[in-house]
């Protein structure tokens, strides 16, 4: 059984479970690093093993969702916190050596804790071209802030700017679905939607409403990864939040939103019932061999399951590009695109899976998950790689059927709804890069991935 190691701008190696021989596993990857000159002059700032006093709040920093912070939550074994793209190169290259499962750990964008961006968030304007390329870590205020401001000749920062800037300061647990729309929604059904939103017991319930149509429609739903285009009336997010910490309230404000999922199922898209992929959802399907590789066939068709809800027609694109430049499924986590070039026993069934790697038919087809709607319209790159084909290839590492294992483990990657873990995945690294390296890991990941 393969281990985990995160790669998070900070990568997480291999969840601890206090498996047997994961002292053995923590060190040996540790001096696989050491031996590496670009990691061993200041190792120390780099690796933190889950021993080092400081692991705790490294891990814990960025959490902002508490349901992946909890005292079942598997942790990872080491954390690497990466300076440049050799650092990087370093960890991936050890943690296959020994067997270790990869994640990347980040601040706050995946609602699953599945992949998470720490500082990634320069934004560059061509005042010129009128362009502007902005990182997958920005936030909507960073992007709107930085590009408004730089269009009309301000320079620098501003009081607004950094307003924009300023970080939530209470860390509570929260849990969104979503939904897209094709047809109104009759009048009675809105008046039952109303009756659950007014439900006792339930603290801080939304639902909101995304108009679509206009320049969204124009664009053809294969040209980029992100197919919700034309027949689109509007998107929903339903979400819930609270903030205290019981199992009880917990497992109640869970069951409310699953109920309103369920209820709406009548009034929206089917076939399949699409969902946003950066309001991941791991209700609608998540992938069970992640960890092993598994079979090709049967990790497609259990990333199917989810895959079309996100992508439609561009699943299968996504699984052919993830087959070609990951044919191993060394990347993956719980809603990561599968690669067909795993066979049974782990191994890559072809010696050049890039040139062929044809996924078996079905509807879908592939692509990057489409970023945030608001860079991304038509502009999925810098998410996808977060989030969609990335933040699922890239971030890849789960540990069977936990939707806990890995995404807890991370703090930003902590998954799954209770964070307990079934399975025996140890070993986990998680890896935190500086800013100088953030641009060069994005550049690394659509290299690789896209």
């Amino acid at each position: 059984m393969s281990l985990l190691l995160i790669l998070s701008l900070v990568f997480l190696l291999s969840w601890n479970v206090a498996a047997a021989g994961d002292d053995d596993q923590q060190k040996a990857f540790v001096q696989c690093l050491s031996n590496s000159t670009s990691v061993a002059s200041n190792i120390s700032n780099i690796v933190y093993p889950s021993d080092n006093p400081s692991f705790s709040s490294i891990l814990e920093f960025s959490i902002r969702n508490r349901r992946f912070d909890t005292p079942t939550t598997p942790k990872p074994l080491v954390i690497v916190t990466p300076h440049n793209v050799s650092h990087i190169q370093s960890t991936v290259l050890c943690a296959q050596s020994h067997n270790l499962q990869l994640r990347v750990r980040s601040g706050g964008h995946d609602y699953e804790g599945l992949s998470y961006l720490i500082q990634m968030s320069n934004i560059t304007v061509d005042v010129s071209n009128r362009t502007a390329w902005v990182q997958s870590g920005a936030t909507v205020g960073q992007v709107y802030a930085q590009s408004t401001i730089q269009f009309a000749g301000v320079n620098g920062t501003t009081l607004d700017s950094l307003e924009s800037r300023t970080p939530v300061k209470d860390v509570i647990y929260f849990k969104a679905k979503s939904d897209y729309v094709t047809k109104p929604i009759p009048d009675s059904a809105m008046d039952g939607l109303l009756k659950m939103m007014m439900q006792d017991g339930i603290e801080q319930p939304y639902v909101i409403f995304t108009p679509y149509g206009g320049k969204m429609a124009e664009i053809a739903s294969n040209s980029i990864p992100f197919p919700h285009r034309e027949g689109n009336l509007f998107k929903i997010q339903y979400l819930v939040y609270w903030k205290e910490d019981s199992e009880e309230v917990s497992n109640a404000h869970m069951k409310w939103i699953r109920d309103v999922y369920d209820y709406m199922g009548s009034y929206v898209s089917s076939n399949p019932r699409a969902a946003y992929i950066n309001y991941r959802d791991l209700d609608i399907g998540e992938n069970m061999n992640s960890s092993t590789g598994g079979n090709g066939t049967t990790a497609y068709q259990q990333a199917k399951v989810w895959g079309v809800k996100y992508f439609k027609g561009n699943f299968e694109r996504l699984v052919k590009i993830k087959t070609a430049f990951d044919p191993t499924n060394f990347f993956s986590n719980e809603q990561s695109i599968p690669s067909l070039g795993v066979g049974k026993e782990g191994q890559t069934t072809s010696s050049n899976s890039s040139s062929s790697a044809s996924a078996p038919s079905g509807d879908s087809d592939g692509g990057n998950n489409a970023g945030n709607e608001t860079q991304s319209g038509d502009n999925n790159a810098g998410n996808g790689t977060q989030s969609g084909d990335v933040g699922q290839g890239d971030n890849n590492t789960t540990n069977n059927n936990n939707d806990n294992n890995n995404g807890t483990q991370i703090g930003g990657v902590g998954q799954g709804d209770n964070g307990n873990s079934t399975t025996q995945t140890s070993a986990s690294v998680v890896v935190r890069y500086g800013p100088r390296s953030y641009y060069y890991l994005v550049l690394l990941f659509l290299v690789l991935f896209i």
